[in-house]
């Protein structure tokens, strides 16, 4: 009987997606630093966590966002998450990041923790 299968790496991304192939065939298309997940998923709703080797649904990242003169705090944010501001791509461990800018205005703020996150993108007004 034919199964799906997902194929994921070491930290749970969805590499591969298999459906209606045996197995032993499914194992011949696996890189060999993937693991294999028996089961259905979809890459860009699922994850598969490497500790458990249960699928899991993403999550909506929700962080605060505090201003004032000339900067922004996000805080809430999932560790580690990359931030993109600016043309500027930061890795951000303790769930907090302050922007500094020179001019206010309304900045676009990239958000991405993959792959237990969506990503997320958010417009802060910055006095």
């Amino acid at each position: 009987m034919n199964k799906n299968f997902c194929s994921y790496n070491e930290s749970g991304e969805i590499t591969k997606v298999f459906s209606g192939l045996s197995e032993p065939t499914v194992q011949k298309n696996v890189e060999p630093s993937d693991y294999l997940y028996v089961g259905a998923a979809i890459p860009h709703i699922h994850w598969i966590n490497p500790t458990t080797g249960e699928r899991q649904d993403r999550q909506e990242m929700t962080p605060s966002v505090t201003t004032s003169a000339g900067e922004a705090t996000l805080s809430g944010l999932p560790d580690p998450c990359e931030v993109r501001c600016l043309g500027e791509t930061e890795e951000v461990t303790g769930g907090t990041i302050t922007i500094e800018v020179d001019e206010p205005g309304t900045y676009t703020v990239e958000l991405r923790s993959r792959p237990q996150y969506f990503d997320h993108t958010l417009e802060v007004e910055i006095p």
